[in-house]
């Protein structure tokens, strides 16, 4: 893969995995401001919301440690080899830096929400961090699978 191509991907898909959030929490707000029944009531129990969060964010932080244990397990299968001579392997590690970034950032977030402030903004925040990380780590996983079935698939 060129470099260009690669530092374009690198940039554009963690500005991706940024999108589904803010793009999600905008949709419920124009629909809450149409029809005032169907909103959640989330702000309300923010408290334990963010526990939840502060523990998914944790938990996930967790999770891709073991990912990228199974990830340097296929370190000899011709995938993964092939995987790293065009390039994606940069990328991956791109994303999945920024997805440890983005799971910690909504670990403080979380733990913010439990300040006497109750900030608002704070809050929303956290919901469209929550939203990222979890297209993040989808997107993470779908590789990961990927790149064992066809490592599976050589022998």
């Amino acid at each position: 893969m060129e470099n260009s191509r690669k530092i374009t991907l690198q940039i554009l898909i963690p500005f991706v995995t940024l999108l589904p959030g803010p793009i999600l929490y905008e949709i419920y707000s124009l629909i809450c401001d149409k029809n005032i029944s169907f909103a959640f009531g989330l702000f309300g129990q923010r408290v334990n919301i963010s526990i939840v969060t502060a523990t998914f964010a944790f938990t996930m932080l967790g999770f891709l440690a073991a990912i990228i244990t199974v990830l340097f397990a296929l370190g000899t299968s011709g995938a993964f080899k092939a995987y790293k001579r065009r390039g994606y392997l940069d990328v991956f590690f791109g994303v999945y830096f920024f997805a440890v970034i983005s799971l910690f950032a909504t670990f403080i977030l979380s733990i913010l929400n439990f300040s006497h402030l109750e900030n608002p903004l704070i809050f929303r925040l956290t919901i469209m961090a929550l939203i990222d990380n979890i297209v993040q780590l989808i997107l993470i996983t779908f590789i990961i699978i990927v790149l064992t079935k066809k490592a599976h698939n050589e022998q």
